[in-house]
């Protein structure tokens, strides 16, 4: 007698069967660019490697990026976008299952620009004027301008960089040196010479920039003639600031300040600025009873400036 077999194969449809169509030993990998800081905003455009194996991938609009298809075994993942630091982390890919990463970038301080000039103050109390290295930088990070913690700027001659100062603005940062700090050095000998400038954040994300240059020190000093030397300065008739420029070779412009002495503390009344070549002004406001002193200031293209001696006169 012959048996006949009612039962049908197996369907191994199951992906964990070895047997099944569909059963891999391979894993997933996925993950999404965000920025470092809360809200964690998705970053589009950064470029993925995953070693070993040298596949690359990008992030797309929602930060999002994908690896199918990977043996089972240890990765390292590389992120990189311009503008931020290099992320590197270490991950593990099994079979069969989909490994989710968070990969987080930190945005880089630049030094978007900086502005290295040299001030020369003459006073009535000094025989030499008084020389100054003043440094202006804007900082700029994509996290935001109160994530740069510090700003160094390294002048030749001087052991280590110096730090500057946060100034009006979390992006503005700022320092300026008498010339005696500058030992061995002066600003004679730091003309044309190169700064360069150094920025980290929150995160010890150091930030090199270009280097920066001071153009020019101003050695000629205008004089202010009228009124000085305590002379009485009208309220009315012949209110003209008169001075005399020395010859200049270069593009600048003329700045009056006039000071009003306040129980001995001087307090700025009036800022005046003039086109190049000016050498008189007639007073555009009125002064009170007192005693006073102005000066004049020359300042080129760049910012560098030479101030005169003060000249005192009353108002009576």
């Amino acid at each position: 007698m012959a048996l006949l077999s009612c039962t049908n194969p197996a369907e191994h449809s199951n992906p964990l069967d070895p047997e099944s169509p569909d059963y891999t030993e391979h894993g997933t990998l996925r993950g999404q660019v965000t920025t470092i800081y809360p809200p964690y905003q998705a970053l589009a455009g950064a470029s993925i490697r995953l070693l070993p194996g040298g596949l690359s991938v990008q992030s797309d609009a929602t930060g999002n990026f994908s690896f199918g298809k990977l043996a089972n075994g240890n990765y390292a993942l590389e992120a990189a976008l311009s503008g931020y630091a290099l992320r590197q982390l270490n991950t593990k890919v099994l079979a069969r299952e989909e490994r989710v990463v968070e990969v987080r970038l930190d945005a880089l301080p630049t030094v978007a620009s900086a502005n290295v000039t040299s001030a020369r103050v003459a006073t009535r109390e000094a025989t030499a004027p008084r020389l100054f290295l003043e440094i202006n930088a804007e900082v700029t990070d994509l996290d935001g301008a109160n994530d740069v913690r510090r700003v160094l700027v390294s002048i030749p001659g001087r052991v280590a960089p110096d730090t500057l100062a946060r100034a009006g603005s979390f992006a503005r940062w700022q320092r300026i040196f008498p010339n005696d700090e500058l030992a061995p050095l002066n600003l004679h000998n730091l003309v044309g010479a190169p700064l360069e400038f150094l920025a980290e954040d929150g995160a010890g994300e150091k930030s090199p920039a270009q280097a920066f240059q001071l153009a020019r020190l101003i050695n000629e000093e205008p004089e202010p003639t009228y009124p000085s030397n305590g002379e009485t300065f009208p309220r009315n008739n012949d209110r003209n600031l008169r001075w005399q420029l020395p010859v200049i070779a270069f593009d600048h412009s003329v700045r009056i300040e006039v000071y009003r002495l306040d129980a001995g503390f001087p307090l700025l009344v009036s800022t005046l600025n003039l086109r190049s070549g000016a050498n008189s002004l007639l007073y555009p406001g009125s002064l009170t009873s007192g005693t006073y002193y102005w000066t004049v200031k020359i300042i080129d293209g760049l910012g560098n400036s030479s101030r005169s001696k003060e000249a005192t006169f009353q108002v009576q």
